[in-house]
């Protein structure tokens, strides 16, 4: 017997059905029919509840999922006696499990277009500095011939000309192989030599080699004793990328008579070097951006002091292939905090 509710559910007239199987070959979906009857068989042969999934086509001609769950009841012989459970209008079910695969297949679909394209960019990225770099070290190179006089007398006006000629290719230079490290990053191209080395090395040599341009800019760059016994597990020379790029950043950023300073802890088995100024600082709204690429959240700034805004995108990409984070804390007009996060050995 079939009531109303649930004949509406299976696709079949409500009242008494002389031929159960006939009733199930007309109501259910043709490509569903027999697996759904191989199931039932196997639930019949069993007495533990069974779950059947199929379609069925409705007089009107519309489909429907649904999901049937019974279990066999026998007596003490194990004769059947009947089979109790529900009937499950799953229609809607379905349909969004269909359209959120769809949605899912669409966005991986877009994922890897997007993929696709950044791989593009990155490989025309580093062709094109790759070719670039030629030029310019033939650029630098001949004006040092001229500057020296190998292919003639110069004047002093002429002297410094060169000098602003070898100063500008050095600057081109700089940022073609910032490019070109981007680029490399981008396509999984970089390699990390991992050792254990002593971390007031990176510091004693990231002081070095920006403590001169603080001192031109008028600013104090004051580095904290680093504990000796404090090493890390890492890439040497990427440490040393990283520090001197956010260094130099604070440099640039930082007004004459500022501060500037570098230090070093470890809690928790990690690392944490940080580089602290007194510059500008940066908006709230604009702290998430700080790391993407060609970002330059201070476009007025960015016009006298140049660069391309890869710097940050490529220290913490380097970072973190390192296992490692860079991270940012920053107020206007007070100052930005950059923390790098490193295994402790």
């Amino acid at each position: 017997m079939l009531d109303k509710r649930g004949a509406r559910i299976v696709g079949l007239p409500a009242g008494a059905l002389d031929d159960v199987a006939l009733a199930q070959s007309t109501a259910i979906h043709p490509d569903d029919l027999g697996a759904t009857q191989a199931a039932f068989a196997a639930g019949m042969a069993d007495t533990k509840p069974f779950t059947l999934e199929y379609r069925v086509i409705h007089p009107d001609g519309s489909v429907h999922n649904v999901v049937s769950r019974g279990i066999l009841l026998a007596d003490e012989t194990g004769r059947p006696l009947r089979v109790v459970g529900t009937n499950r209008d799953a229609t809607a079910e379905h349909h969004a499990a269909a359209e959120r695969e769809r949605i899912l297949a669409a966005e991986r679909d877009a994922r890897q277009t997007a993929e696709a394209a950044n791989r593009t960019k990155a490989a025309f990225l580093a062709v094109m500095s790759h070719e670039l770099r030629t030029p310019l070290n033939a650029i630098g190179g001949y004006a040092e011939l001229m500057q020296m006089g190998i292919r003639g007398p110069v004047t002093p006006a002429q002297v410094e000309d060169l000098g602003r000629i070898q100063a500008s290719q050095r600057h081109l230079l700089g940022l073609i192989s910032e490019v070109l490290n981007y680029a490399k990053v981008e396509m999984g191209m970089v390699q990390y030599d991992i050792i254990e080395f002593p971390l007031r090395d990176a510091l004693v040599l990231a002081e070095a080699l920006v403590e001169p341009q603080a001192r031109a800019r008028g600013l104090v760059l004051a580095v904290a004793e680093c504990p000796s016994d404090l090493t890390v597990r890492a890439d040497r020379d990427k440490v040393q990328q990283i520090l001197v790029n956010l260094l130099y950043n604070a440099v640039k950023f930082t007004e004459v008579g500022g501060h500037i300073a570098l230090s070093a802890e470890c809690s928790e088995e990690m690392a944490h070097v940080t580089v602290r100024d007194t510059g500008i600082g940066i908006e709230a709204d604009q702290l998430r951006r700080i790391f993407d690429p060609f970002v330059q959240v201070r476009s007025d700034l960015t016009r006298t002091a140049e660069g391309t805004g890869l710097g940050l995108a490529i220290s913490r990409e380097l970072a973190r292939g390192m296992n490692g984070e860079l991270q940012v804390a920053s107020e206007p007009g007070i100052g930005s905090v950059f923390t790098l996060t490193l295994p402790c050995a």
